[in-house]
């Protein structure tokens, strides 16, 4: 099951909770696309061999890192204020709070990816990390995992909102036809 636009758009009675999951959609897209984006600049820079390229490539892989956190929490707290409160009216708590445990454990998951990121911020503001071979592996080895992380956390919420959102509106489709 894989939320679409389409469902969305065909719904018989179109809700706050459809117009919910297609933000979560987007949401999704949105985080997942700027997560490979932030790859491939880890990967220019981590290649970048001339000090200054090295050192402009940082700068703006630490900026364009630091806006992807602040997208990214606003995300869970959009989350966390909005969507799983509408969930929870329209499935029951006791629906919500079958995907609580995973939910905590993302919530882990993502304290984890930003203690990766702020190390590799950190790390990357020393001149020795990001001058020498080993500093530089250390300091791009905290970003990976921080990718890594988020890429996980991005896929698990999909994997156990998203059926739910599938299945919620199914359900008030039906009532409704």
């Amino acid at each position: 099951m894989v939320l679409t636009a389409v469902v969305m758009q065909e719904c018989a009675c179109p809700t706050e909770l459809s117009e919910v999951f297609e933000q979560m959609q987007q949401e999704h897209e949105e985080l997942s696309l700027l997560l490979v984006i932030l790859k491939q600049m880890a990967a220019e820079t981590s290649e970048a061999d001339r000090r200054s390229h090295s050192f402009h490539a940082m700068t703006s892989l630490k900026q364009s890192t630091v806006l992807f956190m602040n997208r990214f929490e606003d995300h869970l707290q959009w989350g966390k204020n909005e969507l799983f409160p509408l969930v929870s009216v329209y499935a029951g708590t006791s629906c919500v709070s079958s995907i609580m445990t995973s939910i905590r454990e993302m919530g882990n998951n993502y304290d984890l990816a930003v203690r990766y990121v702020n190390s590799f911020l950190q790390l990357s503001e020393s001149e020795y990390m990001i001058e020498t071979p080993e500093g530089l592996e250390v300091t791009w080895s905290n970003m990976l995992r921080a990718m890594v992380i988020l890429s996980d956390y991005l896929e698990l919420e999909k994997n156990k909102v998203f059926p739910l959102a599938d299945q919620l509106l199914t359900d008030i489709d039906y009532l409704f036809s």
